[in-house]
Parts: C-alpha cells; sequence; structure tokens
C-alpha cells in the first residue's frame, strides 16, 4: 500500500523466498515504525489493549504521514523479522479503525494496504479521506511501478468515522480487492455499500514477490473531483487514527527467517531499517 497513493484515492472519495513456519500477523506491538519522513507533530503509541494510535497534533506537511508495517526491513525479503504472505496463494485480512477529531482544521487520510515494500512503490488497498474533522468519503488505490493506477471509488462524499477495512489478494489473476464496513469486527464488508472493481493492475508488479501489510495516518492537500476546489494538509487541531483488532480471514502469515549477520550486511549495504515504535 503506497502512502503516496491517497493523494489520488482519497480526493476520488472527495525475489524469490523459501516458505518457513506460518506464523500469526494479528499482535500489531510486533509492527514497525513508519515515518515518511520523521515529523515532530506526527505520534505513534500502543494503548492497553495492543492498538495502534496514530496522532497528528498541529500542523502537518503536505504528503507527511506516519504509519506501521508488518516486517522490520524495506522489504521482505530485506527483513529480519516480520510476517508477510506469500503471492501465490489467496488471502484475506481486515482491521478495525477509528478516526476522530478534536479541533482539527485541514485534510488528510488514513490507508490499511498490501505490498511489496514499505515506501509502497508497489501496492493496493483502501483509504479514508478528512477535511476540517469531518470524513469525506472512501475509496481503493493500487499503485505499480511508483505510478498510480486507476482508483475505484466505493462511497462519495460520505463514510464512517469507525468501521473496518477489507483487503483481499487473488493469486490467480494478481489481483488486489478491498471493502468496508461500519461496523468493527464484521466479518464480510457491508452488501449496501458499492463494492470497489478488483485493483488488476498489480499483477506484474507482484510478480514472485512476498507481500506485506501496512496502514498509516497521513496529512494531504487534496483536489475535489470535477472541481477547481483545493484542500489544504493539516494545520491545526488533533486527528486521532486508531488500527485494532487486525483479521486474517483467509490465507496464512508466514513468519520473516532470521538472516545470517554477513547476509544481512550484504543485503542492506549500510542502508537503514525501518525504525522501532516509539511510545508516547
Amino acid at each position: 500500500m503506497h502512502r503516496k497513493t491517497w493523494a489520488l484515492s482519497v480526493a476520488a472519495a472527495a525475489g524469490l523466498i523459501a516458505h518457513p513456519a506460518s506464523g500469526q500477523l494479528t499482535g500489531l506491538t510486533s509492527f514497525t515504525l513508519l515515518e515518511d519522513p520523521p515529523n515532530a507533530n506526527l505520534t505513534a503509541a500502543f494503548g492497553s489493549g495492543g492498538e495502534a494510535v496514530l496522532t497528528a497534533n498541529g500542523a502537518v506537511p503536505d504528503g507527511v504521514d506516519i504509519g506501521l508495517a508488518s516486517v522490520d526491513g524495506p522489504t521482505v525479503s530485506g527483513s529480519t523479522s516480520g510476517f508477510f504472505f506469500a503471492p501465490d496463494t489467496d488471502f484475506s485480512i481486515a482491521i478495525d479503525y477509528a478516526v476522530a477529531f478534536d479541533g482539527s482544521v485541514g485534510a488528510g487520510g488514513i490507508g490499511f494496504g498490501i505490498g511489496v515494500d514499505a515506501d509502497g512503490a508497489d501496492s493496493a488497498g483502501i483509504g479514508l479521506a478528512f477535511n476540517n474533522g469531518g470524513v469525506l468519503g472512501t475509496a481503493s488505490a493500487g499503485r505499480v511501478g511508483d505510478e498510480d493506477t486507476p482508483v475505484g471509488p466505493i462511497t462519495i462524499l460520505t463514510g464512517p468515522a469507525s468501521g473496518r477495512f477489507f483487503v483481499g489478494y487473488d493469486a490467480d489473476a494478481g489481483a488486489a480487492t478491498v471493502g468496508l464496513s461500519a461496523t468493527p469486527g464484521a466479518g464480510v464488508p457491508d452488501g449496501s455499500l458499492p463494492a470497489a472493481p478488483p485493483i488488476t493492475e498489480i499483477a506484474d508488479a507482484f510478480e514472485g514477490q512476498p507481500l506485506l501489510v501496512s496502514f498509516f495516518l497521513r496529512s494531504e492537500q487534496l483536489t475535489v473531483p470535477l472541481t477547481s476546489t483545493v484542500l489544504p494538509p493539516l494545520s491545526a487541531g488533533t486527528v486521532t487514527a486508531t488500527f485494532s483488532n487486525l483479521e486474517v480471514l483467509a490465507g496464512t502469515p508466514i513468519a520473516v527467517p532470521e538472516p545470517a549477520a554477513g547476509l544481512v550486511l550484504l543485503a542492506f549495504g549500510g542502508v537503514a531499517l525501518g525504525r522501532r515504535l516509539r511510545t508516547h
């Protein structure tokens, strides 16, 4: 899931790895902090129940975000811990979300998805846009080779401030699907909401590469579709996005193996890995 891609998606709403033993993906406290780039007004913490709380407090520049990923490196093959999904198997995941506003001024979004790399150059997922303390809507989006694919809106100019995001992957088609429910903990997306079309253009980008999971909070300047209206990024107040109850509905997450120290040095060449979550 590319965090940059929500500049498009929320506006529309407003190498081979051997398979080690399978594991559990659902504990958010094992996820790794993502900052793009670090910003003093964006923080992350874990609640007493293990929920992840992402907060924007005050002004945050356009295109800056904070999030968490299921592996600790830039890609699965460049990680030493975490969980991923094999690209040759079907799977489906869901997570509860809630976004709250306290005097919030400006636009942004939250999102949940899958991808080949932590920076989201090849990714797919679902996002929710907000502006001035209100939810604008939700949309699906994909990204291939660091370029946005066509967006399929789920809801237009409306959307629940709390609910459940769904993301699925069809290995045969090489396509992702997304869904939304207004009910936290729901087992399936709401049938009353229009279904987003499959994100099919990710097939080539995902070929043979394992898939990580991530979610985020982002400040974003948005342009309202079919108009010239520009919504500026966050400038004041507080936005709090809480993610919890991550669930694997189908498929089996795989634990990242611990590579030998020499292989780590060879693979990274001194490149810094993702930073662990700071608590505040």
